[in-house]
């Protein structure tokens, strides 16, 4: 009994074996179809690059260039879709809250006037007090100043579409100051180029790139090239409003200087007023003027226009 077990155990090892051997050799059958395949089909490719006098490198950089080039595009196409569905979001939310609030009351709107206002004051103490930091006294204000005007921007956006914030929103998360950086450096660059052809153009490339603060503000998928192109294309339109409201804040400045030299004018004939006290009055009335009127007027109307052009661009897309 014990033989014939050992028998059979034997047998079965070698049945095994021949199983396996015959497995792998029509693993290997196959193997030299498919290279045989493979080395055909690059046969009949060389040829037919022979053929056609182009080289077979170039065939396949072209095809990786054109791959590329539909990804980029494909990549800008989604970006730009979720820009989109958030605007058509929010015009939805906008034209519901118009409906409930069609008629808003002076006491609101005058609130968030002294809460534009007051976000503003933050945003100046807080490039001011850096300036007083030692080492980075003058690179730390640009640099905050940078970080604050998308926390601004979105803070008075947010003001405008009557959606409730808080003061700590004008600090956008860290994460975003990197693409905010480099936003702002390109922008920088293109505008000093143009301004140093001529006046016009730099006037034309700044008004072309307002719109930047609100658009990082509201997308975290868009680079810094589809930030500015997108920009762009929503501020045609709006350039001569946007220009418009930035000569009658420069003239509100002009007003309030020549209004503040007037009055110590008159006070110097009854007294004798030094020279010192009319710069000091001068620069108080014109960084009044600025805070109170100048800063807020431009803000809200670039913020404005912001929203009407995302509004037409959804019933563009819809139309």
């Amino acid at each position: 009994m014990r033989k014939n077990k050992k028998e059979q155990k034997y047998f079965e090892e070698k049945i095994q074996q021949s199983m396996l051997s015959k497995v792998n050799a029509q693993k290997k059958e196959n193997d030299s179809q498919k290279d045989n395949q493979f080395t055909l089909k690059n046969e009949e490719n060389v040829a037919f690059s022979e053929k056609t006098k182009v080289p077979h490198s170039k065939i396949s950089t072209k095809t990786q260039k054109d791959r590329n080039r539909n990804r980029q595009k494909s990549i800008d196409k989604n970006s730009y879709l979720d820009f989109d569905k958030k605007s058509e979001d929010e015009s939805d939310i906008t034209q519901i809250r118009n409906i409930i609030f069609s008629e808003k009351n002076e006491k609101e709107q005058e609130s968030s006037i002294y809460d534009i206002i007051f976000a503003n004051l933050i945003a100046l103490a807080g490039i001011m007090l850096s300036a007083f930091i030692p080492i980075l006294s003058f690179a730390l204000p640009i640099l905050f100043y940078i970080y604050i005007e998308v926390g601004l921007y979105g803070f008075i956006m947010q003001k405008q579409l009557d959606i409730k914030t808080k003061f700590e929103n004008l600090f956008v998360s860290l994460k975003k100051y990197v693409r905010v950086f480099c936003v702002f450096v390109i922008k920088m660059i293109l505008i000093m180029f143009w301004l140093c052809i001529f006046i016009v153009p730099g006037v034309v490339c700044f008004l072309n790139y307002c719109f930047t603060a609100n658009i990082l503000f509201e997308t975290d998928n868009l680079d810094a090239k589809g930030v500015l192109i997108l920009s762009k294309e929503l501020v045609k339109g709006y350039r001569a409003t946007i220009f418009l409201y930035m000569g009658i804040a420069l003239a509100s400045l002009a007003v309030a200087v020549t209004a503040m030299f007037l009055i110590l004018m008159l006070f110097d004939v009854f007294f004798v007023i030094s020279p010192t006290f009319y710069i000091i009055f001068l620069i108080v009335a014109m960084m009044l003027d600025f805070i109170l009127v100048a800063l807020p007027l431009v803000e809200t109307v670039i913020v404005n226009c912001y929203i009407d052009a995302k509004k037409n661009r959804i019933q563009r897309k819809q139309a």
